[in-house]
């Protein structure tokens, strides 16, 4: 199984959540099935941030106090889990990713804000 990853580009928002999977036969090399998975959006989800990129690196450098400032990786539309009620729904959240480095570039710390709330819905890194 080969899964390819990537990100397609709306209105300035990088979208999460493309793929293409290919089922081969190890022994043999004979493909099985090819998926593909490119995500819709609501464009209701693309309008102009209520945080905007200022107040979003403010938030995450509270938030991770970090001895280096934080830099804007862009405007993302993330996938996050579901909820108690419904926890196999994929929701998405457009967000600020906001990128920390540390030790020398050997650490890397990326939080995600709301760009609706401000909240922080995701954090990710090394």
């Amino acid at each position: 199984k080969a899964t390819v990853h990537w990100w397609h580009a709306e209105s300035g928002f990088g979208i999460e959540g493309d793929q293409t999977t290919v089922l081969v036969n190890a022994h043999s090399g004979t493909v099985y099935s090819v998926s593909r998975k490119w995500r819709r959006t609501d464009p209701a989800l693309l309008v102009a941030p209520v945080v905007d990129e200022q107040q979003a690196l403010r938030i995450a450098g509270l938030a991770a106090a970090a001895n280096a400032p934080g830099h804007v990786i862009g405007k993302s539309l993330i996938q996050m889990g579901g909820s108690l009620a419904d926890p196999d729904a994929v929701q998405d959240v457009p967000v600020w990713r906001i990128g920390f480095r540390g030790m020398g570039g050997l650490q890397f710390t990326e939080l995600a804000v709301d760009c609706r709330s401000g909240s922080i819905v995701r954090q990710t890194g090394w």
